[in-house]
Protein backbone atom coordinates (compact mmCIF):
# COMPACT_ATOMS: atom_id res chain seq x y z
CA UNK A 1 0.00 0.00 0.00
CA UNK A 2 0.86 3.66 0.13
CA UNK A 3 4.03 4.37 2.06
CA UNK A 4 4.83 0.64 2.27
CA UNK A 5 1.88 -0.25 4.52
CA UNK A 6 0.99 -3.97 4.36
CA UNK A 7 -2.29 -4.96 2.68
CA UNK A 8 -4.15 -8.26 3.11
CA UNK A 9 -3.99 -10.23 -0.15
CA UNK A 10 -7.41 -11.52 -1.21
CA UNK A 11 -9.40 -9.21 1.10
CA UNK A 12 -12.89 -8.19 -0.08
CA UNK A 13 -11.87 -4.53 0.35
CA UNK A 14 -8.92 -2.53 1.62
CA UNK A 15 -8.86 0.95 3.12
CA UNK A 16 -5.64 2.91 3.39
CA UNK A 17 -6.00 5.60 6.05
CA UNK A 18 -4.12 8.51 7.51
CA UNK A 19 -4.18 8.42 11.33
CA UNK A 20 -6.24 11.55 12.07
CA UNK A 21 -6.48 11.12 15.86
CA UNK A 22 -5.96 8.69 18.75
CA UNK A 23 -7.96 8.43 21.97
CA UNK A 24 -7.21 6.36 25.06
CA UNK A 25 -10.33 5.07 26.82
CA UNK A 26 -9.66 2.74 29.77
CA UNK A 27 -7.72 -0.26 28.46
CA UNK A 28 -8.63 0.55 24.82
CA UNK A 29 -7.06 2.83 22.23
CA UNK A 30 -9.39 4.23 19.55
CA UNK A 31 -7.90 5.39 16.25
CA UNK A 32 -9.80 7.64 13.84
CA UNK A 33 -8.53 7.38 10.29
CA UNK A 34 -9.09 9.49 7.19
CA UNK A 35 -9.45 7.23 4.15
CA UNK A 36 -6.94 8.15 1.45
CA UNK A 37 -7.49 5.20 -0.87
CA UNK A 38 -9.83 2.23 -1.03
CA UNK A 39 -10.13 -0.76 -3.34
CA UNK A 40 -12.54 -3.66 -3.68
CA UNK A 41 -12.23 -7.14 -5.10
CA UNK A 42 -14.76 -7.66 -7.89
CA UNK A 43 -17.41 -10.24 -6.95
CA UNK A 44 -16.22 -10.63 -3.35
CA UNK A 45 -18.83 -11.48 -0.69
CA UNK A 46 -17.94 -9.57 2.47
CA UNK A 47 -18.57 -10.86 5.98
CA UNK A 48 -20.56 -8.31 7.99
CA UNK A 49 -21.02 -8.09 11.77
CA UNK A 50 -24.11 -6.28 13.05
CA UNK A 51 -26.27 -6.64 16.13
CA UNK A 52 -24.10 -9.41 17.55
CA UNK A 53 -24.41 -11.61 14.43
CA UNK A 54 -22.40 -12.30 11.28
CA UNK A 55 -23.99 -11.95 7.83
CA UNK A 56 -22.93 -12.52 4.25
CA UNK A 57 -24.52 -10.16 1.79
CA UNK A 58 -24.58 -9.57 -1.92
CA UNK A 59 -21.23 -9.31 -3.72
CA UNK A 60 -19.47 -5.95 -3.65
Amino acid sequence: GAGGAPLLHGAAATFECFNRSRYEEGDHVIFVGEVERCTRREGASPLLFHGGRYYTEHPL
